[in-house]
């Protein structure tokens, strides 16, 4: 609970993003929602947090686990967080894995003047002149409060392929 960035704490006994997610759960279990129960936000000390809320058996009470986000929806996060279409994040999550311009048209099934065209867009988006300062900020945003922390990056972290 720590870890909740939350500035309601001081005039409320529960964070409002923990009542938030648990109203949630609720609409969602009577039907009045489409909407999962989850969300994923920031936490305190570096890093990012993800909770899940669902209604317990009783029908009254709500349960919501917080636990570390998994590196693949943070990244698609901060992408939207940039105002990314689906086609930059694609292009984006290439990068990531360092495929060239050849290479990602091909994966796209476009042309290579078009991945220039999402990659220009991508730059301007992010802040960034290259290839390299995209990989760096994206890098320094995920990945840096953990090596601040020590706490490793998973086999199966942002730069790998979702399966």
């Amino acid at each position: 609970m720590g870890e909740l960035l939350d500035t309601t704490v001081a005039t409320s006994e529960v964070p409002l993003v923990l009542a938030s997610v648990a109203h949630q759960a609720r609409l969602a279990s009577t039907g009045r929602s489409d909407e999962l129960a989850s969300v994923r936000l920031p936490g305190r000390s570096g890093g990012w947090l993800r909770l899940d809320a669902s209604l317990m058996e009783d029908g009254e009470r709500v349960a919501v686990v917080i636990s570390p986000a998994r590196e693949p929806e943070v990244a698609d996060l901060i992408a939207q967080v940039y105002g990314l279409t689906a086609r930059e994040r694609e292009v984006t999550r290439l990068t990531m894995q360092g495929l060239s311009t050849r290479e990602m048209a091909a994966t796209l099934h476009v042309t290579a003047y078009t991945v220039q065209d999402h990659l220009k867009s991508i730059f301007d988006k992010v802040d960034v002149r290259s290839r390299r300062e995209l990989v760096a900020q994206l890098f320094l945003q995920q990945c840096a409060p953990r090596l601040m922390d020590r706490t490793p990056v998973g086999v199966d972290g942002w730069f790998a392929t979702e399966a």
